[in-house]
């Protein structure tokens, strides 16, 4: 793949950390679907949208389309989910994890003493989606972190109306 590419892509800056985006991306797709043939091993390539891969760059895409595919089958899943039901804040911590929005246990906190809902409350790219998912999940949104700020109080400081009003 990277032999096929100009040098001067390796220069440019803008270039670079797109390639390294790409590169990232494809390794969470092909870590998505190997979870995914763990979780049920009698899935086949055909069923995970990759049956008519014939080149390298046809495997990324459709690694990338499946991911996809897969992400939105499991947020509906979780929508269909009865409201506050331990089966949902269980499938959402799922979710949350093929998202790749939570590592370990929404409880879990940073250095910083952060959970990950708090860190998701900083991020520019935070959706709506990722926020209510992982408050499904059961994370605190009154959590208060080492340096005495909650969701709220972070949503206020940017002037954020739409997660205040969350």
């Amino acid at each position: 793949f990277q032999k096929g590419l100009p040098r001067g892509e390796f220069a440019n800056d803008v270039m670079y950390r797109q390639l390294i985006c790409q590169m990232l991306d494809t390794k969470k797709y092909a870590l998505s679907k190997l979870l995914w043939w763990i979780e049920d091993p009698s899935m086949t390539f055909r069923q995970m949208g990759m049956s008519s891969c014939r080149f390298i760059g046809d495997k990324a895409t459709q690694l990338k389309e499946a991911h996809y595919g897969r992400l939105v089958f499991l947020d509906s899943k979780l929508r269909e989910m009865p409201e506050g039901s331990e089966e949902q804040q269980a499938f959402a911590a799922k979710v949350c994890n093929a998202h790749g929005w939570l590592a370990g246990s929404v409880t879990d906190v940073n250095d910083r003493g952060e959970t990950p809902f708090l860190q998701a409350t900083m991020g520019d790219d935070t959706s709506f989606d990722q926020l209510n998912f992982l408050k499904m999940a059961g994370s605190d949104i009154n959590f208060l972190s080492t340096d005495k700020e909650t969701a709220l109080s972070r949503a206020v400081s940017r002037q954020d109306v739409g997660r205040i009003k969350m």
